[in-house]
């Protein structure tokens, strides 16, 4: 389902778009999917870089005016870490990933165990660190747009941007972390099955395709619409280990590189597996088109 709206020149747009699902509110695990936590064991960890293609901005949510020959409004902060480094928070990019999950399965059943929800006294299986540059890295100002109207929503349904936004009014300047950055992170997962590695890679934008390691785009943070906030896995720089347990202890042992097929295939086919035994008429491939498109 795509929606249109009318630029400032009277054209009609189509830039988003609704992937329909059976909920969008954390429940309940039932008894059939749900995996003890207390129960150590397939633990994975994903160590991943990506690189920036558009500048990205996650905010403060401070604002000031700012004299630049004329008023301007400037988100004035970048959200830093500790360090001083621009961040994308662990809870920003987890969000991100399973909001992706979840319009790629259609299921809140499988996105609440592999995620965690409230209504179950259940943690989370996938622990995310924070998004880090590489190495320092000074944030720019760009300029940005007003939001755009209206503000549609569907229920049981994943909005996914699709294209340019129409332009509005100018809103004022905005920090970003720039292009070409280099980011960095890590991710843990806990008693996991084959399926749901398969379907938390693909929600990163990995696929396969003609037995080749293919990657999407990531969509984040503020000004969207615009074509800001756009991150691709680099799968030649990261890699998946499996922490084999010994006594109290783990040892991460080296499973491959996330550029290799025989890495991440089978995992994926396990996750397209699942989507279609559970839906057979759900069109992954289109879905993951629509979510990982580069605007």
């Amino acid at each position: 389902m795509s929606r249109q709206t009318r630029g400032s020149g009277g054209a009609v747009s189509s830039y988003y778009d609704f992937i329909k699902v059976d909920s969008t509110r954390r429940d309940k695990i039932p008894e059939r999917l749900f995996t003890d936590r207390r129960k150590l064991g397939n633990i994975y960890l994903l160590e991943l870089q990506f690189t920036t293609i558009r500048p990205i901005h996650v905010s403060t949510g401070m604002k000031e005016l700012k004299e630049n020959g004329v008023p301007e409004i400037i988100m004035v902060q970048y959200l830093n870490n500790k360090d001083g480094k621009p961040t994308i928070p662990g809870s920003t990019f987890k969000g991100l990933t399973s909001t992706n999950y979840l319009a790629l399965t259609g299921s809140i059943e499988l996105t609440c165990e592999l995620f965690g929800s409230d209504r179950h006294p259940a943690i989370s299986k996938v622990f995310f660190e924070d998004v880090v540059p590489l190495e320092n890295v000074e944030t720019k100002l760009v300029k940005v747009k007003r939001a755009w109207m209206p503000k549609i929503s569907v229920q049981r349904s994943v909005k996914v941007y699709t294209s340019r936004a129409p332009p509005t009014a100018d809103y004022g300047l905005m920090q970003c972390i720039p292009e070409g950055t280099v980011l960095s992170t890590t991710i843990r997962g806990v008693a996991l099955r084959d399926f749901e590695l398969g379907g938390l890679l693909m929600s990163l934008g990995l696929n396969i395709k003609n037995d080749e390691v293919t990657t999407g785009v990531i969509k984040l943070g503020y000004g969207k619409p615009q074509g800001f906030g756009q991150i691709k896995l680099s799968p030649e720089k990261s890699k998946l280990l499996l922490v084999e347990l010994k006594g109290l202890t783990g040892a991460p042992k080296l499973q491959g590189s996330l550029e290799k097929a025989e890495t991440v295939a089978n995992y994926i086919k396990k996750f397209l597996e699942e989507i279609k035994k559970r839906e057979p008429q759900r069109n992954a491939d289109q879905i993951y088109q629509k979510i990982f498109k580069g605007i």
